[in-house]
């Protein structure tokens, strides 16, 4: 599914859209995971591998948005002045499929451990922790304010590609295309 839109915006940009379950999703910790692996900080791959080398965009970035309802994983990247659509996919397809085939345990872990710390620090407060707690009942289970880290501690690296794979499917994306009018 593709849809190219052209519009009097500033830069061209593509918005892929992998859909993916709700925040009680059995692989939800994986898809969390996967987009920080992409993404998150400027040791990620999309940063190091896209980004960085400086001639193909100005942004990119890959984040999750489950909660209550099913969510999607956004990958969304802003071209530089000149560059085809095509070679910014066929670079983000490229850094897919090379961490499909090498993404290490330390890699994981290294997004795991932030995920943790940014949990705890989100409870320190009895109205941070009071609110947290409330988004659990919504959830249905007040409880996981306190398993939620362990869902995440229990990720390998057999479990996070098993749901890269599954969920970085061509048949599972929608792209938007972002051109300039």
């Amino acid at each position: 599914r593709r849809l190219v839109t052209r519009q009097n915006v500033p830069y061209r940009r593509i918005v892929r859209a992998y859909h993916m379950g709700d925040r009680l999703c059995a692989d939800y910790a994986e898809c969390d995971i996967l987009s920080d692996v992409l993404s998150n900080g400027r040791s990620s791959r999309l940063y190091r591998n896209v980004l960085a080398k400086g001639d193909l965009v100005s942004a990119i970035d890959a984040s999750i948005t489950a909660n209550h309802d099913a969510g999607i994983l956004k990958i969304q990247a802003s071209l530089l002045p000149g560059v085809d659509f095509d070679k910014v996919e066929a670079a983000i397809d490229s850094e897919i499929e090379q961490m499909l085939d090498d993404v290490t345990i330390d890699e994981i872990k290294k997004c795991i451990n932030k995920y943790e710390s940014n949990a705890l620090f989100s409870n320190l407060t009895i109205e941070e922790r009071a609110s947290n707690m409330a988004q659990c009942c919504i959830l249905g289970d007040v409880n996981m304010i306190n398993t939620e880290i362990d869902k995440y501690q229990a990720v390998t690296c057999r479990s996070f590609v098993e749901s890269a794979q599954k969920l970085l499917r061509t048949s599972n994306c929608s792209t938007l295309y972002y051109d300039i009018n």
